[in-house]
């Protein structure tokens, strides 16, 4: 399970639509890209700027997944999260104190998402020709931090 406790209502919102977005294609279990997808399908959270911004629109990461299926109304119960989209929401309040923030904003979930180096977000990214230093960087410049290489020390 996940903690919410410090996410803005904009990151819980994700959460809803991460599985709400599992169950359309056809499991109970979230995985990173579900949670990718509802950042840009939020709409109005800066993660979902960012995506529009590097045209990984909603529509253009849906087309990168399996489609819903049409048994999807019949998953139901609890819903659970895989261990790299645990880890990835874990990763987001790294990234908050990164940026000095006491918050988990969609911002965050983005940054972890696309940092967590979990092979189907990373394959819809280069599908979609933007690499995760490309969000990062699109973050901090709209957030008005700057090139995120020049806060992160692993990055080249």
């Amino acid at each position: 399970m996940i903690d919410i406790t410090r996410m803005t209502d904009r990151s819980r919102k994700v959460v809803r639509i991460a599985e709400t977005e599992a169950r359309l294609r056809g499991t109970t279990t979230v995985m990173p890209e579900h949670v990718l997808l509802a950042l840009a399908l939020e709409g109005s959270g800066v993660a979902a700027h960012v995506l529009k911004n590097l045209d990984a629109t909603d529509q253009a990461i849906c087309s990168l997944l399996p489609p819903p299926h049409s048994s999807a109304a019949d998953l139901t119960g609890l819903i659970s999260w895989n261990d790299n989209a645990v880890q990835a929401v874990q990763r987001a309040m790294i990234e908050a104190t990164r940026l000095n923030h006491h918050y988990i904003g969609t911002e965050h979930l983005v940054l972890a998402i696309v940092l967590s180096d979990d092979a189907a977000v990373l394959d819809i990214l280069s599908k979609l020709n933007i690499s995760p230093e490309a969000v990062c960087n699109e973050v901090y410049n709209l957030l008005g931090h700057g090139d995120y290489s020049r806060h992160n020390p692993h990055a080249e």
